[in-house]
């Protein structure tokens, strides 16, 4: 999380710091699922997983893949733990703009105001308890 926050605000590579970013919301589900639940997303044993989970997330996806991509961990993680998707638009946007950018899949080098609105959205995602605040990211810089 650092890293990608001294990339963009620091550095102004936006692209180098997004691609870390995506890397960090991977992470945080695939942490949550095996730590929370005991579910690799490398590799899930559908069998452990309960039926109304699997029924819902067949409706969502259609199909109960092996391994896990991020929007799929992170539906996963979402039903295991009950919690509601509200930021979905927000999430798939960014993650539009993630891949049609240079590091990803795309032409498009990402913008600085496109690259802070990822960088706040995981900041919100992970919560204040798990990446360092702004604050504390300024007093490193005199490191």
């Amino acid at each position: 999380m650092e890293n990608a926050r001294r990339r963009i605000v620091d550095q102004g590579r936006y692209d180098d710091g997004v691609a870390r970013l995506y890397r960090c919301v991977e992470m945080y589900h695939q942490w949550r699922l095996m730590h929370g639940h005991g579910i690799d997303a490398g590799g899930v044993d559908w069998e452990g997983v309960s039926e109304e989970v699997r029924e819902r997330f067949r409706r969502e996806v259609g199909e109960l893949p092996p391994v896990l991509d991020l929007t799929r961990a992170r539906l996963l993680d979402g039903l295991l733990s009950g919690e509601e998707r509200e930021d979905d638009a927000v999430f798939r946007d960014l993650l539009r703009q993630r891949n049609r950018s240079i590091l990803a899949h795309g032409l498009e080098p990402i913008g600085e105001r496109a690259a802070r609105r990822f960088l706040e959205y995981v900041e919100g995602m992970v919560g204040e308890g798990g990446v360092r605040s702004a604050a504390v990211h300024a007093t490193l810089k005199g490191l």
